[in-house]
């Protein structure tokens, strides 16, 4: 009878280390898993702020090119101004030398 009660004790102990065994490698693999999402969460931050810095500075170019094509056309815009003034002056020239008809 000791005999029995020594063998059912031991077939579960066996079986309690079996159990554990599993349990720790069950944990093994969610700690892996879990430093595997972490690594991806920080990952992904990382391509999110490298994105980010790219389309502010993308802004900051587009921004650039179009305040110089403005400043090249204000420019434009001023040499055509004045030819239209100068235009009117030789205009007003000659209405003021042609006098009363």
């Amino acid at each position: 009878m000791l005999a029995d009660a020594d063998a059912a004790r031991a077939a579960a102990h066996a079986e309690a280390e079996v159990i554990l065994e599993q349990a720790r490698a069950r944990a093994a693999e969610l700690v892996s898993a879990e430093a595997v999402v972490v690594a991806a969460h920080e990952e992904a931050a990382r391509v999110v702020e490298r994105a980010e810095e790219t389309a502010r500075q993308l802004r900051r170019d587009a921004d650039d090119y179009c305040d110089r094509r403005l400043a090249d056309f204000e420019i434009d815009l001023g040499k055509v101004l004045s030819q239209v003034q100068a235009g009117r002056a030789k205009l007003a020239d000659r209405l003021g030398d042609a006098g009363p008809v």
